[in-house]
């Protein structure tokens, strides 16, 4: 006893999140049977990611099954038909000939007592077993999916079990649907190991889109509704938008082909696919074909053309499609460096001539030409000798251009190489340096030492005896995504104040 409820003193305080993300995940037996699900790990011969509290008849929902049919059972191989799934039972497959064809083993992790709920119970029997390393089941009681069983896997189940929950976040907050199409709506949650994580389904209208128990979602009749998701404490909720609409839609609205590529292929999402047909605005630019729930398209000379998709019953779509002669892109579009450094980048192209450089300042990029490197066309971009931003356009002899890349060159730096002082004492320093971004900073061990940028100075705030390492990091904004483009350290050591 003294034993498990020092473990059990150990545990607390330690705080710790998980997140679980659905997943679709398919097993084929071979040709003739197939078991698949977008909730569960169907691997070698476990079943995994089954949340505790699972009812049967909802264990049993989020498969999808070819010629096949499941059915639970207990150590003693008889059905179990209500009530929660069993840790360690057994999932058997049967064939249409009502033979077993495969067995699974259901794994609900931290549930150590074996009856489909993780809670108190289960903590103790896991700090006993820790301690007698006794019957110690790998896939149950690795919580953290290391391969190994220690107290890291009980801290973390202690705590997961014992928080709220934290988050309920959908994958993706717009579904759009059609008449008797199906679709399942997939979520994180956290924590979730040793939680219940089925939720709550509600559509606000159901007469346009339902939602069952697993948040399998068909649509009813053309309009909007949300669901609406909530966790089974009731305490966070989030929504999706459903749209139901029949009218014919295409995977793109626009694309580009080139003379001698590869035909595009445009995904078609119809409610009915008998009687649709396309039609090229400009025959002598590009050819089509409906072909296996596809828009194939074949270019045939340079130009541009609408082609329209048209179903007599659900509408009609329209794609725009550029036909071009040259292929030419150059990646990335950005990329940063520092003045004086040289950079290899990839260049693509088809049926392209000699290549010329338009760079927008010399300063920043001193100079570009096309090598080959291992095999590969690659462009080495020379920087000049002046920190700054500048842009770098490829053209070839046809007079076709490249995508345009945008270059930052830095300096930065910390002009002291650290600092000393004492716990309630800041620190502070200068950053210097030649376009600069926007500055970030970052404790090494923010038990030590907290920071903060105000403008290009750095401030230091000392928590507790020892040194810290804190980074500068020097990042750009480029169409609104940010990249971290040179960093700086500085060493911070704190000693005792003297009383």
């Amino acid at each position: 006893m003294k034993k498990r409820n020092l473990i059990l003193s150990i545990i607390g305080g330690i705080l710790f999140v998980v997140i679980i993300i659905s997943f679709y995940t398919t097993f084929s037996l071979d040709t003739e049977y197939s078991i698949k699900s977008d909730r569960y790990k169907i691997k070698d011969s476990n079943i995994t990611e089954i949340s505790p509290n699972t009812n049967i008849s909802l264990f049993y929902q989020y498969f999808d099954l070819e010629n096949c049919t499941l059915k639970v059972v207990d150590d003693s191989n008889h059905e179990l038909t209500d009530g929660y799934i069993p840790n360690r039972s057994k999932t058997l497959l049967y064939n249409k000939d009502k033979k077993v064809v495969a067995t699974y083993t259901n794994i609900i992790k931290g549930d150590i007592n074996e009856d489909g709920l993780v809670n108190q119970e289960d903590l103790n029997l896991f700090g006993e077993y820790l301690i007698q390393k006794d019957n110690l089941s790998l896939d149950t009681f690795d919580i953290n999916d290391d391969k190994e069983v220690h107290i890291n896997d009980l801290v973390l189940l202690d705590k997961t079990i014992n928080s709220d929950y934290q988050s309920l976040t959908p994958k993706e907050k717009n579904y759009l649907l059609q008449t008797s199409e199906i679709t399942r709506i997939i979520y994180q949650i956290e924590p979730s190991i040793g939680k219940n994580t089925n939720l709550i389904w509600t559509s606000l209208d159901p007469t346009i889109a339902e939602v069952d128990a697993t948040g399998k979602v068909t649509g009813k009749k053309e309009g909007t509704t949300k669901i609406i998701l909530t966790t089974p404490d009731k305490k966070q909720t989030s929504e999706v938008e459903i749209k139901v609409d029949n009218t014919i839609q295409l995977s793109k609205k626009e694309g580009i082909a080139y003379i001698g590529g590869d035909n595009l292929e445009i995904g078609i999402k119809a409610v009915d696919y008998q009687d649709i047909t396309c039609t090229p605005e400009k025959t002598e630019i590009a050819d089509c074909e409906i072909k296996d729930k596809k828009l194939i398209l074949k270019q045939k000379s340079q130009g541009s053309t609408n082609i329209t998709v048209t179903s007599k019953k659900y509408g009609s779509q329209i794609f725009y499609l550029d036909v071009m002669s040259v292929y030419l892109n150059v990646m990335p579009k950005y990329l940063c460096s520092t003045p004086g450094n040289a950079q290899l980048i990839t260049v693509s192209a088809m049926n392209s001539g000699p290549y010329s450089f338009d760079i927008s300042d010399n300063n920043v990029i001193a100079s570009a030409k096309m090598q080959v490197y291992n095999g590969r066309n690659m462009l080495k971009i020379q920087m000049g000798s002046t920190p700054g931003r500048a842009t770098l356009t490829v053209k070839e002899g046809h007079g076709y251009q490249s995508n345009i890349v945008t270059i930052d060159t830095y300096q930065i730096s910390i002009p002291e190489i650290g600092g000393i002082t004492t716990i309630g004492s800041d620190l502070q320093t200068n950053v210097s340096g030649k376009n600069l971004g926007t500055l970030t900073c970052k404790s090494q061990d923010e038990s030590k030492a907290t920071c903060e940028i105000q403008g290009t100075k750095l401030i230091v705030h000392p928590l507790a005896i020892g040194q810290v390492n804190i980074t500068v990091e020097n990042n750009y904004q480029f169409r609104e995504e940010n990249y971290t483009c040179g960093k700086a350290d500085y060493l911070v050591l704190i000693k005792e104040a003297k009383s």
